[in-house]
């Protein structure tokens, strides 16, 4: 999931440089609240709660009722009051104001969580369409191909591919509607990587899940874990929400502003714990490239490598 992050990134940057959005374009005055992007399709959110797509439409990740890509903002249809959006590698899903949670797009591992699945290569919705037993969530995040969603009560539900213990269960059994993860009742946040999951708890604990060959799951190994495995990184965590592809990312005690690319950290300060893949020695300057962190370690400003 490299390239389009990395082309998502140069694009905002080169959009800020001249002042210039397509995005700002097709919605006219309305402000823009919030960008998601997927493999290879990325979608805006509205101050109004409006959603536009555009890019590759194979699978039906736009949103907009048909199959073809689109090179510019597309608005999904039937949805005007979303406040919160998410992408996962080839589907798309939103949150509106009631808590009701729609997505659209690919859905051969049940990713929809509409209680059906799709062959690969075949559109799962064209449309957003409503996540079967869900009307209180208050946080959604995509991986891949599975989706989760943060309920009023902390609770943590998901669905979709559940190869790797993603989705939080005990099993490695595909979900196609939303299945709570194991003894979690009181997250805060959640962040969804390629195929591992992440969760805050309120007393500032971190539980991680799912595939962890690289050291995602931050708990020292590189064992994937089926159910929620803490690590510790310190008090008082704060999240700069990052799990992206193979790699966590919190952040302790103070927020500090951060730079993200997918195979690279750039932090200003000492206060920051990292685990997942490490390029150009970023966490601390003191292993080889090419290895990974399978701990939380802190990241020191000195050895921020832009």
């Amino acid at each position: 999931m490299k390239s389009f992050r990395i082309g998502a990134l140069v694009g905002l940057i080169a959009m800020a440089a001249s002042g210039t959005s397509l995005a700002q374009d097709a919605v006219g005055s309305a402000s823009l609240a919030q960008l998601a992007a997927g493999w290879d399709h990325t979608c805006v959110r509205t101050a109004t709660g409006q959603v536009l797509c555009w890019g590759g439409n194979y699978v039906g990740q736009l949103g907009d009722g048909t199959q073809d890509s689109r090179p510019t903002p597309t608005p999904v249809v039937g949805l005007a009051d979303a406040v919160e959006i998410t992408a996962g590698s080839g589907h798309t899903c939103a949150r509106s104001t009631s808590g009701q949670v729609l997505c659209w797009g690919g859905n051969q591992y049940g990713q929809l969580g509409d209680g059906r699945t799709f062959p690969r290569g075949i559109p799962g919705r064209l449309t957003p369409t409503p996540v079967v037993g869900l009307a209180d969530a208050v946080e959604i995040r995509a991986g891949s191909a599975h989706t989760c969603a943060r309920r009023t009560t902390g609770e943590v539900v998901c669905w979709g591919d559940n190869q790797y213990g993603q989705l939080g269960d005990g099993t490695t059994v595909q979900r196609l509607t939303p299945t709570p993860v194991e003894d979690i009742t009181d997250a805060v946040e959640i962040v969804a990587g390629e195929s591992h999951t992440c969760a805050r708890r309120a007393t500032g604990q971190v539980l991680c899940w799912g595939i962890g060959p690289e050291g995602q799951l931050g708990n020292g190994t590189a064992t994937r874990r089926l159910r929620p495995d803490r690590f510790s990184v310190g008090d008082s965590i704060h999240t700069g929400r990052s799990a992206t592809d193979r790699r966590t990312m919190f952040v302790r005690r103070r927020p500090s502003w951060a730079s993200l690319m997918p195979s690279r950290s750039m932090w200003v300060d000492g206060t920051h714990a990292f685990g997942g893949r490490r390029v150009r020695s970023s966490v601390g300057g003191a292993t080889p490239k090419g290895n990974w962190e399978t701990g939380p370690r802190l990241i020191n400003k000195d050895h921020a490598h832009p």
